[in-house]
């Protein structure tokens, strides 16, 4: 599930995603193939898998270098160019300090001037989590974001285990891909960012209760 979220990631032929994503997705797999938590047969049939996997990309790549080489050239052609993501936050800031309490509300403010408000689904997006909500939901909209964010990270991190130490690194590209494009508005990029989520916060209330009840069994 995760390398196909991978792959379609990579047609999108976002920079930001195939970066972060590549970065992540290698130590992810090094660690479901080399932890502790993997034993036994589990271990030596994740090997195989991905090294099957690994040789199959390799096949592939040499048999449809030319035109893989095609698809890169847009990355190549974009090189380092912020794609007016700069002048988009300039905009945020300004609608910012048009309406700072409660901003200025989705579909309702253009980060990029001249697009098509109001045409598609999804509103237009300033390319950055936390400039998006400062202009569209102002200063209460980003408290309100920065709450859930402390509290969701800190269950990561509250009461040591592998396992929610694993979830966070499977979220964190998610969160760093966020400071340049808008993936928590986007179902379709969230659903892992969820589903790690909600798993660890499972865990971390069985290991409440669990502490829970041994202090109870003490006295």
């Amino acid at each position: 599930s995760a390398l196909a979220s991978y792959l379609a990631m990579l047609a999108t032929f976002s920079r930001n995603g195939a970066l972060l994503g590549t970065l992540a997705i290698l130590p992810c797999l090094l660690y479901i193939t080399f932890s502790k938590l993997v034993r036994g047969k589990r271990k030596i049939f994740n090997s195989v898998f991905f090294l099957i996997i690994a040789a199959g990309v390799v096949a592939v790549g040499m048999q449809f270098i030319d035109k893989i080489l095609i698809l890169l050239q847009n990355f190549i052609d974009r090189g380092f160019s912020d794609s007016y993501r700069f002048d988009q936050w300039k905009r945020c800031i300004d609608a910012f300090l048009e309406s700072p309490i409660f901003g200025l509300g989705f579909y309702c403010f253009e980060p990029v001037e001249g697009t098509w408000l109001n045409s598609q689904f999804s509103p237009s997006m300033s390319h950055n989590t936390f400039f998006e909500l400062m202009a569209k939901t102002g200063a209460v909209g980003l408290a309100c974001y920065l709450i859930y964010r402390i509290a969701t990270l800190c269950v990561f991190f509250r009461r040591k285990d592998e396992n929610k130490r694993f979830l966070f690194f499977v979220c964190l590209p998610l969160l760093l891909m966020s400071l340049l494009d808008n993936f928590m508005f986007q179902m379709f990029t969230t659903f892992h960012y969820i589903a790690a989520l909600a798993i660890a916060c499972k865990i971390d209330r069985e290991q409440r209760m669990h502490s829970t009840r041994n202090k109870n069994l003490k006295i």
